[in-house]
């Protein structure tokens, strides 16, 4: 059985993930790496993600500060956001896999890199601190789509 977290840390739910993912039944892939959302304005006219509630109006400012400590912590550990969100999620168990996307052979690199960091034990509490299911503000689907989605709510 496969569940799937994704928006590492951003959004990921790594309590969730170690309580029910046993590493001999069950393994946890966490899709889509920092990078993936872009900045609102720069969001095309047909982007799925405008009809999103976490870049609305009302929850995007919460969530682009967020985003804006994320970078900087991740800049004081010498780190891309990327990097740091990918070994975040490396770092959640044997069990969790990450499926970075990029489109770029440099992210590519950068992101492949992410699993032989060695990240201070601090800068990854930070991260799983500042970035989780109760920090972000905003569901991650459209209504209209969360009745086909069963991986999102969170206790």
């Amino acid at each position: 059985q496969t569940v799937q977290a994704a928006h590492a840390p951003r959004g990921a739910a790594p309590d969730r993930t170690r309580l029910h993912c046993p590493p001999r039944d069950t393994c946890a892939v966490a899709m889509e790496g920092a990078r993936c959302g872009a900045l609102p304005a720069s969001l095309g006219e047909k982007d799925l993600r405008r009809s999103h509630p976490r870049f609305s109006a009302e929850n995007w400012p919460r969530n682009l500060s967020l985003f804006t400590q994320f970078e900087a912590l991740a800049a004081e550990a010498g780190l891309e956001p990327a990097q740091l969100a990918l070994a975040w999620v490396l770092a959640q168990g044997e069990h969790v896999h990450a499926i970075p996307g990029t489109t770029s052979l440099d992210h590519l690199r950068e992101n492949h890199s992410a699993s032989d960091i060695v990240v201070d034990g601090a800068v990854m509490e930070k991260a799983g601190r500042l970035i989780n299911q109760r920090t972000v503000s905003g569901h991650r689907y459209p209504e209209v789509m969360r009745h086909t989605i069963d991986t999102e709510e969170f206790d």
